[in-house]
């Protein structure tokens, strides 16, 4: 399934020249893993990486080992207050 058209562009906006790598690792693993990689997921594993290919990384890691970290860090302040709602698509 493709990716959703706000995750295109907010890699391609936040990644620049590693958008492409970035979008083929997103696609690659929600085709092979959509139970953990949903949309929601990747939302949070892009913003939170902040454009840092290094953090995109770790976070797709931290994901496999237990999702709801990830949701933490893209969804939620440094309260741990939900913040975000990233079942919805990235507004610009």
């Amino acid at each position: 399934m493709p990716l959703p058209n706000d995750i295109i562009e907010r890699v391609e906006r936040d990644f620049g020249i590693n958008a492409d790598a970035v979008l083929m690792k997103c696609e690659q693993l929600s085709a092979q893993l959509p139970q953990v990689f949903n949309d929601r997921v990747l939302r949070c594993i892009i913003f939170a990486a902040s454009g840092e290919i290094a953090r995109f990384k770790h976070l797709v890691e931290a994901a496999q080992l237990d999702v709801r970290d990830v949701i933490v860090a893209g969804e939620c302040d440094e309260n741990w207050q939900t913040v975000r709602d990233f079942t919805k698509p990235f507004s610009n």
